[in-house]
């Protein structure tokens, strides 16, 4: 286990190496001027004119390294994530890091809950739907997981603040104070989740009730609840566990739109504001703490599967 473990978070490097490269040639060829966004508007809000605006950007790049080659800011942006630096922000000159740290708790309490919902949502309601497949529970939870897929989060955000905000007045929609404040987000961002593990889960649950060795379970006249949590869900629980797995760095990217919706603070609507204002540093900031999340996150479901089935081994 000890070496497997090592072994991949030997392999975590080139992934986030590579992830930076993608980032950072992405942003390079994208034609927006990070410099002239900054200065569309002075702090008065009147727009500057052009006499003395060449030599400001020109000296603007000279201070922050954008007049050189393309590698040597590369190597520059390297040094600075072997650091832990990542750099500095453009439009506040803020550490990165620093501006990262301050936003990243919010964004991961945000998808933790999202994924607990989406874990007890679909598991609930494809539990529901396996134990009585063809009947209008399965029919009914199958549609509303179908619907789930298939809304973009987006509108279901929107429709959420319009009905349990806007209309019944139960649920906040702004404030981090509050769990209140959260359930909204959180439901937004896990329901697309909950909706590919409900019908995973229903689609192994029927599966595995046509084995032979819950028909024996039932011949040996055990109870439906001890079939269920002892012998058929231990069998479901591993291709769910890697849809999970798969799901938090989707709810990790997911955050962008949900934070972005909800006015949230968090990593995911700052990344989106870097990305508007052409702040290189803070979105390559991002991408990285993103990647490097969710590789993390799969290397622990990776792992996890030795808690569920002792037969997996890992040499």
């Amino acid at each position: 286990m000890l070496r497997y473990t090592l072994w991949r978070v030997v392999w975590v490097m080139p992934v986030l190496f590579g992830v930076s490269v993608a980032v950072f040639l992405m942003l390079h060829v994208l034609p927006a001027d990070p410099l002239q966004v900054m200065l569309v508007q002075t702090s008065s809000g009147q727009v500057p004119t052009a006499q003395g605006t060449e030599q400001l950007l020109a000296q603007l790049r000279s201070e922050l390294g954008l007049d050189q080659p393309l590698y040597v800011q590369f190597g520059r942006f390297l040094w600075d994530v072997l650091t832990g630096s990542l750099g500095q922000s453009y439009r506040s000159q803020e550490p990165v890091s620093r501006m990262l740290a301050a936003q990243y708790p919010y964004t991961v309490r945000l998808a933790l809950s999202g994924l607990a919902c989406a874990i007890v949502l679909g598991l609930g309601f494809g539990i529901l739907a396996g134990l009585k497949p063809g009947s209008w529970v399965d029919r009914v939870s199958m549609l509303l997981a179908s619907i789930g897929i298939s809304a973009p989060i987006f509108w279901l955000g929107l429709m959420l603040i319009w009905l349990f905000a806007v209309t019944w007045e139960l649920l906040p929609v702004l404030g981090t104070g509050s769990a209140a404040a959260l359930i909204l987000p959180a439901v937004t961002l896990g329901l697309p989740g909950a909706a590919i593990i409900a019908r995973l889960t229903r689609q192994n649950l029927a599966a595995t009730f046509k084995e032979d060795f819950i028909t024996t379970a039932r011949a040996k006249g055990l109870p439906g609840r001890i079939i269920l949590l002892k012998h058929a869900l231990p069998n479901v629980m591993l291709p769910v566990l890697t849809i999970v797995g798969l799901q938090f760095g989707n709810l990790m990217t997911g955050t962008v739109i949900v934070e972005t919706v909800f006015s949230r603070p968090g990593i995911g609507r700052m990344g989106v504001n870097a990305i508007l204002q052409s702040d290189y540093p803070v979105v390559q900031g991002f991408a990285l703490v993103i990647a490097a999340t969710y590789v993390v996150a799969n290397l622990v479901v990776d792992l996890a599967y030795t808690r569920i089935d002792p037969r997996i081994r890992y040499d």
